[in-house]
């Protein structure tokens, strides 16, 4: 039998105005396995974590998390910057991880723009010795 149930589905709208370079030169992307897991609820309030997010990457596994200054085993060290939204798979089940493109260089990018401050959520946010650590990024005020 065929399921005729009415469903909806959301989607997240790119909000990616603190990149400030052109569509067709994104810079340099890579891509990255996001550590869901290793995100909090206010990272991702709607479901999807923004582009925009700062991250870091593990020392053990490689995967992706929030840049966090004080972290401790690769989180803070910043490496690159989500560069488009990310739904997360299940809210319910936090250990499914998802791929997703990292900008690392040759960008510029306003700081003023990007969706955390360290006054809104821990980590994913950038600082100066994050700045520091992606000197291949512009950064604009």
């Amino acid at each position: 039998m065929t399921d005729i149930n009415v469903i909806s589905t959301a989607y997240q709208v790119e909000r990616r105005s603190w990149y400030l370079g052109t569509p067709d030169n994104p810079g340099f992307i890579q891509s990255v396995t996001l550590d869901v897991s290793a995100f909090n609820a206010a990272h991702y309030p709607n479901g999807y974590i923004p582009s925009g997010t700062i991250l870091a990457i593990l020392a053990s596994g490689g995967k992706a998390v929030p840049y966090l200054d004080a972290g401790t085993g690769g989180a803070g060290v910043a490496k690159g910057i989500l560069f488009s939204a990310v739904k997360i798979p299940n809210l319910a089940d936090l250990t499914k991880d998802v791929g997703a493109a990292m900008l690392v260089a040759f960008a510029p990018v306003s700081e003023s723009k990007l969706p955390f401050t360290s006054s809104t959520v821990s980590g994913g946010f950038i600082d100066a010795n994050g700045k520091g650590e992606l000197p291949l990024i512009y950064w604009a005020a």
